[in-house]
């Protein structure tokens, strides 16, 4: 019999190593992996009647944040993004956002051309790195991506960017984020105390 833990743990370290260095490839070859083992122990939980070991991630609902203001993430850690039809293990929010980016850089050719048509007050891609607070450069693009972005707003913009490209992002098979159903670090309020 095979030592499924041994198995787990090494796509693990895996994923770990693949979100250090953003590697958006192994993690789009990681993520579904670790997904289908996710799903499987809890099908074999199920089976066997074990208690489940540990809390389930919290769905976010799209409809509930579509918006600037509706959302409520911040604080709350990121576990994986679903982006037309393909889960991602995710550490960060930023890492979320490059996910989203890549999986709609491959599915749409034209990507340079209509992202930048998803703004807020200033752009949110662009040719320039100047035009942006604190811009990256995409892989196989001749953009840059705003990174000085709080969780809310990167929800946001990867709903807008969804929409932009022809997509539904109130299908959770389109844009899903699971994260943690309570906060895990304190709110940070600007002059204020956590």
């Amino acid at each position: 019999m095979r030592d499924l833990g041994k198995i787990q743990s090494e796509i693990m370290d895996r994923i770990r190593q693949a979100s250090a260095t953003a590697d958006g490839h192994a993690l789009g070859l990681l993520g579904p992996i670790a997904a289908e083992m996710e799903r499987k122990g809890g099908e074999w939980e199920s089976l066997l009647r074990l208690p489940a070991t540990d809390a389930t991630p919290q769905t976010i609902d799209p409809a509930a944040v579509n918006g600037d203001t509706n959302g409520d993430l911040a604080g709350k850690d990121v576990y994986s993004v679903t982006i037309l039809q393909s889960q991602v293990p995710v550490g960060s929010y930023k890492q979320a956002l490059f996910s989203v980016v890549e999986r709609l850089q491959a599915a749409h050719p034209d990507f340079d051309v209509i992202a930048p048509r998803v703004r807020g007050r200033g752009p949110y891609f662009s040719i320039n790195k100047g035009d942006l607070r604190k811009g990256e450069h995409l892989k196989n693009s001749k953009l840059f991506i705003e990174t000085n972005l709080g969780a809310d707003r990167i929800w946001d913009i990867c709903h807008r960017l969804v929409r932009t490209f022809g997509h539904n992002p109130d299908d959770p098979s389109v844009l899903h984020f699971s994260v943690a159903p309570q906060r895990t670090r304190a709110r940070n309020r600007r002059g204020g105390r956590p």
